[in-house]
């Protein structure tokens, strides 16, 4: 039972044993010292999108051609590590309301968004 992390993004082959999953925690972006939430990943991989580490987003909007702003931070597991992160991306840029549209599309795959306002969405 492993688990890789490639910059933040993370993919669990299995758990901590058969019966133990992964824990993980997501951070508040505007306090460091709070957590959030913390979810549970078996076999799976979950990837984050935010405003972690300055108090803008280097996701570049295509629409506006400005750093984007949607939400403070989305999370996304799913199966594989690339879905996670595309749809995690995907979300930060749209916002709750259209990031909620496009992780109902899709299946298996669960979002959690701390949204401009620092409130908690699942």
């Amino acid at each position: 039972m492993r688990w890789l992390n490639a910059g933040g993004d993370i993919r669990a082959i299995g758990g901590k044993d058969e019966n133990i999953p992964w824990r993980i925690a997501i951070r508040d972006p505007r306090n460091k010292t709070r957590i959030v939430t913390a979810l549970e990943l078996y076999d799976q991989a979950i990837a984050t999108s935010g405003t972690y580490r300055r108090s803008f987003s280097d996701i570049i909007d295509p629409k506006m051609g400005r750093p984007a702003h949607g939400v403070l931070s989305s999370t996304v597991i799913a199966k594989t590590a690339m879905d996670a992160d595309m749809l995690a991306t995907c979300m930060f840029v749209s916002g709750a309301e259209k990031g909620k549209e496009l992780i109902g599309k899709s299946d298996g795959v669960k979002a959690f968004i701390i949204g401009n306002d620092g409130s908690f969405l699942n």
